[in-house]
């Protein structure tokens, strides 16, 4: 009950846009898509998400949609909560970002990632598209934004200064040792990237309320 919408801030700056990636129990039955499929259309299968009403949240609607297969989804407060839960056999599989399913390989079985191309965290595992599947990519964003009434010149001066801290290189060789790595992003790509999900979420606002 706040008195305000995310469409009421205006993007600054980002530094990372991710697609998720469907991750099971290392050893598990399923591991690849085409597991994942068969799964679903034999039984019940549960698969975790990271936080409701998020970007891992909106690709697993995507991708339920997208295939037209039946699957639970579990809120859980994070990937370290969703991952405690698929490697105990607790649910069948999570969603997640690939910098985190890096850091847990001994224990993760990656089924395939949601983004054009292969990830750089995760080199080794296949794309969905690779595996033959048309499933929407949902990207998660991480950005700065500010309110939409703030001054035009302010915003371009906080663009201006996280463009700038950018440049340093330590900046990134220190995200890129935890698996992250930065893709840059101008406030108009940022929006541009924010209006489909806003179209997504009008689209499963039935289903996010659930």
């Amino acid at each position: 009950e706040v008195p305000y919408t995310a469409r009421d801030f205006a993007p600054i700056y980002g530094w990372q846009s991710t697609g998720g990636q469907l991750n099971t129990r290392r050893g598990g039955p399923i591991r690849t898509m085409e597991d994942f499929v068969a799964e679903c259309r034999r039984r019940r299968v549960v698969v975790g998400s990271i936080g409701r009403g998020g970007a891992h949240h909106l690709q697993l609607l995507a991708l339920r949609r997208d295939l037209g297969i039946p699957f639970d989804i579990a809120h859980f407060n994070g990937s370290s909560a969703a991952y405690a839960q698929v490697i105990g056999g607790h649910i069948d599989a999570s969603v997640a970002g690939p910098a985190s399913a890096s850091r847990a390989l001994d224990n993760l079985q990656i089924v395939g990632v949601f983004e054009p191309e292969r990830s750089r965290a995760l080199p080794d595992a296949p794309t969905v598209g690779e595996q033959g599947l048309r499933v929407q990519l949902v990207p998660q964003l991480f950005f700065v934004s500010a309110r939409a009434a703030v001054p035009a010149d302010r915003r371009a001066a906080l663009t201006a200064a996280f463009r700038e801290s950018f440049r340093d290189p330590e900046l990134t060789a220190r995200m890129e040792r935890q698996g992250e790595f930065p893709v840059l992003l101008e406030p108009e790509r940022i929006a541009e990237i924010l209006r489909a999900e806003g179209a997504l979420v009008d689209a499963f606002r039935e289903e996010l309320r659930g």
